[in-house]
């Protein structure tokens, strides 16, 4: 289980370069889709990004489930180890 504070700014800088946002405009109640206008295709580059800077491992049906900014940040604080995952 990664550090919060690592886990909230891996996800917050991975929102914020697929959608072409300055950090500070995301919040935890945004939308993924919807508020930050990041579609499927780009969501697969943020769960890479946060996975590779934190070295953890996103499950992809726990993943496709996710909605919000919150949960994608919930998602990474629980996930596994890379290493530890397969």
């Amino acid at each position: 289980m990664a550090d919060a504070r690592a886990v909230t700014e891996a996800v917050l800088a991975a929102l914020a370069e697929a959608g072409c946002l300055p950090v500070a405009a995301i919040r935890p109640e945004h939308h993924i889709r919807d508020d930050l206008g990041i579609d499927s295709l780009d969501l697969v580059s943020v769960v890479q990004g946060i996975e590779t800077a934190l070295a953890i491992r996103i499950d992809d049906q726990a993943m496709a489930r996710v909605r919000g900014v919150a949960e994608l940040t919930e998602l990474a604080r629980a996930a596994p180890r890379a290493e530890a995952a397969a």
